[in-house]
């Protein structure tokens, strides 16, 4: 199962379909060969059968394996036991929602989980806990466990969004109406956000979908939001987009004149501190390019603006 589930989140909507034709296929192929009836004629499986079945779908389980390298070949291999455990410890950090069920079966929450605890440790954006992650999110979850005073504050810490540690955002007073101002129209709510400084551009933390957060530059001259390719291949892994989200290419300037064609999606949302903007379009950028934030984000708000010495954006 854990091989099958880890080679599906690694495959496109196409590749996942051929995968369960070849899962329907098989058990066909073991019924046939092990002498037990269609699921409509009533006939279990015998004792005798067992053996049958267990060699069938070992052989299958090894096959699906030949099929993954690095971090998922290493998730895949593991028995069902430490996955459970894997999943107690994303649960009892926070990333798992307290009333998830702890199954072995890493479906689409658990991959998010792994990806946003991934990306509370600085590591690499898989979807998948290889050995070092593994060992890893054991580490950090057995220290909590060993400090129970601790525990709320430290899932505080690396929760994902809505368990996530206050952001180091101070928000201005509103500004008071003014005489000609209809009482009853509020003025336009005011965010500073800190944003860091990373080889001297400006980044801001963004929460995609409500499921990952990732640092974007600044960029008022990017026409759109632009991900780079291999982020985008992580998210559909994390099933956060799917093909239904792609729109179609759009042809971009660069700011040397060449103009380049990309392909065009829907992000759902994009959240920076509790601003959300929905139905945002993106474009798909070179793996080796960075994360842009936009005007297809920046243009939707009333204004925006940086402070350079203070290192503040500034959004109404």
């Amino acid at each position: 199962m854990q091989a099958y589930q880890a080679l599906r989140a690694q495959l496109d909507p196409s590749g996942q379909s051929k995968l369960r034709q070849e899962a329907d296929t098989l058990i066909r192929t073991v019924r046939s060969q092990c002498g037990i009836g269609p699921p409509d004629s009533g006939k279990m499986a015998s004792q005798a059968a067992i053996p049958c079945v267990l060699q069938r779908y070992l052989a299958q389980r090894d096959l699906l394996l030949g099929r993954l390298t690095g971090p998922a070949a290493e998730e895949a291999a593991r028995p069902l036991e430490a996955h459970t455990v894997l999943q107690a410890n994303l649960k009892a950090l926070g990333f798992l929602p307290s009333d998830s069920v702890v199954d072995g079966v890493y479906g689409p929450a658990t991959r998010t989980a792994i990806i946003q605890w991934q990306q509370s440790r600085g590591r690499a954006l898989t979807g998948f806990l290889g050995n070092s992650d593994a060992a890893l999110l054991e580490q950090q979850a057995a220290s909590v466990r060993s400090q129970p005073s601790l525990g709320a504050s430290a899932q505080t810490e690396t929760a994902h969004p809505g368990n996530e540690p206050a952001s180091p955002v101070t928000s201005a007073p509103s500004l008071p109406a003014t005489a000609t101002e209809p009482a009853t129209i509020p003025p336009p709510r005011r965010l500073e956000l800190q944003l860091d400084s990373d080889g001297g551009v400006l980044t801001v933390p963004v929460i995609i979908n409500e499921a990952i957060k990732l640092d974007f530059i600044v960029d008022s001259g990017a026409s759109d939001v632009s991900i780079p390719a291999d982020v985008v291949q992580t998210l559909m892994r994390a099933r956060t987009i799917d093909s239904s989200d792609f729109i179609g290419d759009q042809t971009y300037q660069t700011a040397d004149g060449r103009t380049t064609p990309a392909k065009t999606f829907r992000i759902r949302s994009l959240r920076i501190a509790d601003r959300t903007l929905h139905d945002v379009t993106a474009s798909v950028a070179p793996s080796e390019g960075p994360l842009l934030l936009g005007q297809s984000f920046l243009g939707r708000f009333r204004s925006w603006s940086i402070d350079n010495e203070r290192k503040v954006l500034v959004v109404q």
